[in-house]
């Protein structure tokens, strides 16, 4: 009996909810057919205002900006996946770990730099506290924590002052602190040249060469911080004297110290100082200052200037 009831109760609560909802929804359709003959002459016209508008009104153009982030997220995913697949997971979530940590304090570097340079030896000590200090002081500056940038393509200036040399760079850091470097060149330069008569002549020198070497960076996001490395040196090269055509070859060894830094995640600017030594096959005679850089051998300074691309 008690549940009849219940059911009884429930169904008249229906019925009476159900009446009710039905003449409000009529008296809501009485109110807003009233509304809508009072006011059909006043908002056409702005209803078909507004659709000249909109028929009028021009295309979005597209977010170039936009494309252009997507575009850099999907190469640097792909950079991610690429080096993934070399050195494995572990070491890749390895490199972004380290690449995201905090650094060190100015006084913890400090002190480590100091610590550093008293391995050396006490009769060395002061220098190369001097040095390790740099190096901290370097580090710190250029290695903000940040993603970790594996590759990286740059191109080296110096090389079209004067000396008519195009120069690129191409590195891999398949792990922190550790990166290999490809620099293949080309090289178009001339020079007037004097001849025993006591006149002058047009003398150039054209070919390919390149680098191999390898890179240990202090930083921990990639190629960034201070580095320091050796590379091997390579080359064949055509010289048009006065006296005809010359061939020749270089073989060498190089030792580069220098400082990189990442800008914005992607912006790679770097320079440095180094040394190499050239073993050229034949000697060509009078050459320029910008020429004797690859057609002459033995020990010979050599400046360093990059600016590229990282993902």
């Amino acid at each position: 009996m008690l549940i009849k009831k219940h059911v009884a109760v429930s169904l008249a609560l229906a019925t009476a909810f159900a009446v009710a909802s039905i003449s409000a929804s009529a008296e809501d359709e009485t109110t807003t057919s009233t509304t809508t003959k009072k006011t059909t002459t006043t908002k056409q016209p702005q209803k078909a205002k507004t659709k000249q508008q909109q028929q009028a009104a021009p295309t979005p153009t597209p977010d170039t900006q936009g494309k252009a982030n997507e575009a850099s997220k999907s190469l640097d995913e792909s950079a991610k996946k690429a080096n993934e697949d070399v050195v494995g997971k572990t070491q890749q979530q390895e490199n972004e770990r380290e690449a995201q940590k905090p650094r060190p304090s100015e006084k913890t570097e400090e002190k480590e730099a100091h610590e550093s340079a008293q391995e050396v030896g006490k009769a060395t000590t002061t220098a190369a506290d001097v040095v390790a200090t740099g190096v901290a002081d370097t580090t710190r500056a250029a290695d903000k924590p940040g993603r970790y940038t594996p590759f990286a393509l740059e191109w080296n200036p110096l090389g079209l002052m004067g000396s008519g040399r195009v120069s690129l760079n191409a590195e891999w850091v398949p792990a922190t602190h550790h990166g290999i470097i490809i620099s293949p060149h080309f090289i178009n330069t001339s020079a007037d040249v004097a001849l025993t008569n006591g006149g002058t002549d047009n003398q150039t020198v054209t070919g390919f060469g390149g680098e191999l070497g390898y890179r240990y960076y202090t930083g921990h996001r990639g190629p960034n911080g201070v580095f320091i490395g050796p590379s091997v040196i390579a080359g064949a090269y055509n010289a048009t004297t006065p006296t005809g055509g010359q061939a020749f070859a270089d073989i060498g060894l190089a030792v580069d110290v220098g400082a990189q830094f990442i800008v914005a995640d992607h912006l790679v600017i770097g320079g440095g100082v180094g040394v190499e030594y050239l073993n050229v096959s034949t000697e060509v005679p009078n050459l320029s200052s910008a020429q004797k850089q690859i057609g002459e051998g033995g020990l010979k300074p050599r400046l360093l200037l990059e600016a590229g691309y990282g993902f």
